[in-house]
């Protein structure tokens, strides 16, 4: 193997100052985007149940209520969300 020294001299500033973005502003951030997910996947569950259907009138009147309920909520924890997130990048 071959041997290299090399001398150097580096200089850097005393300090770096790096802008970061809190994204769980307030604390909840992280449970608006967690609950979005669980009510996305029940929604889309749903929905590829009422696929399996022959026909649409079969379809019971629950499936469609709890469809456009989690689609609801899934749009309201979204908003949410990105309400948390400008906040905390207005913060940083």
């Amino acid at each position: 193997m071959a041997n290299l020294n090399v001398e150097a001299s580096v200089t850097g500033p005393d300090k770096i100052e790096v802008r970061l973005v809190r994204e769980d502003y307030l604390g909840v951030s992280n449970t608006f985007r967690s609950l979005f997910e669980i009510c996305f996947g029940v929604a889309c569950t749903v929905f590829g149940n009422m696929l399996s259907f022959s026909e649409l009138n079969k379809i019971p009147f629950m499936y469609w209520f709890i469809l456009v309920f989690m689609i609801v909520i899934c749009i309201v924890l979204a908003r949410l969300a990105f309400q948390n997130f400008k906040k905390a990048k207005a913060v940083s």
